[in-house]
């Protein structure tokens, strides 16, 4: 590539680019954090002050599919059904219905749990190869998982959050002008969705919204499901997008 490549393209394109990929990040980071940690005081006060509800209106937008409306409605009901109940019993509630969702205690007790595995294959030799593809994956992209880290690799969290680095990282090399690693970025999220997230996580919160007790899961539910089948759709079409300019030139 040119060395003034990331000069000669279109600027505005690299800002937006730049801009889609941080605003995308962001939906990762958001869902993966409710996946990956228990419902905190920071969460509550969240809620009650409506901190999140402008943030996820964003899921609402046109644009976007009509399951992540549907569920930006469910929790903005939920928003509403706790404004008179205590902090403590609101963590209490969230708490006991997140356990039911995604530790899989017994069977019966909520859906199966979130793990890559559970939903493509039970035999140990899907689970090692399942364990061994996220990893190299995550290996590829740089990505150590830290030892404290107690989740296996195929954790529903796990696998957000990857994609929350990887478009991260998309978005700093737009906002850089280091164009092939934008684009490689984006060819790592769509393997990732392709050989991952697809292949299980719209069936697991098909599960997890039959499941939830609470309006507010059951919103985070259908927001998984459609920003996973809305990124499988998109991100071709971004990747697409940028090469094609990056040929022009």
């Amino acid at each position: 590539m040119n060395a003034a490549y990331g000069e000669i393209m279109d600027s505005d394109l690299r800002a937006e680019m730049a801009q889609l990929a941080a605003s995308r990040s962001a939906s990762y980071a958001f869902l993966a954090n409710i996946f990956n940690n228990m419902p905190d005081d920071s969460l509550v006060q969240g809620i009650r002050e409506l901190d999140i509800e402008e943030w996820l209106a964003s899921f609402s937008e046109e644009g976007f599919s009509g399951i992540m409306r549907e569920g930006v409605l469910l929790i903005q009901n939920y928003v509403f059904s706790i404004k008179d109940i205590p902090s403590e019993t609101v963590l209490l509630e969230l708490a006991k219905d997140r356990t039911r969702l995604v530790r899989g205690i017994m069977k019966g007790y909520g859906p199966p749990p979130p793990y890559e595995f559970v939903y493509v294959g039970y035999n140990e030799a899907e689970t090692i190869k399942n364990y061994t593809q996220a990893r190299r994956s995550y290996a590829d992209a740089g990505v150590v998982m830290n030892e404290e880290v107690k989740n296996s690799p195929d954790y529903i969290g796990i696998e957000l959050d990857f994609m929350r680095h990887l478009t991260q990282v998309e978005a700093q090399a737009w906002d850089e002008s280091r164009i092939d690693e934008a684009c490689e970025m984006l060819q790592k999220q769509q393997a990732f969705l392709k050989e991952h997230l697809m292949t299980w996580v719209p069936r697991y919160c098909e599960e997890m919204l039959k499941e939830a007790r609470l309006d507010f899961y059951r919103g985070i539910a259908l927001i998984t499901r459609g920003f996973v089948l809305d990124e499988n759709e998109k991100v071709p079409e971004y990747l697409g997008e940028a090469e094609f300019n990056k040929s022009l030139v």
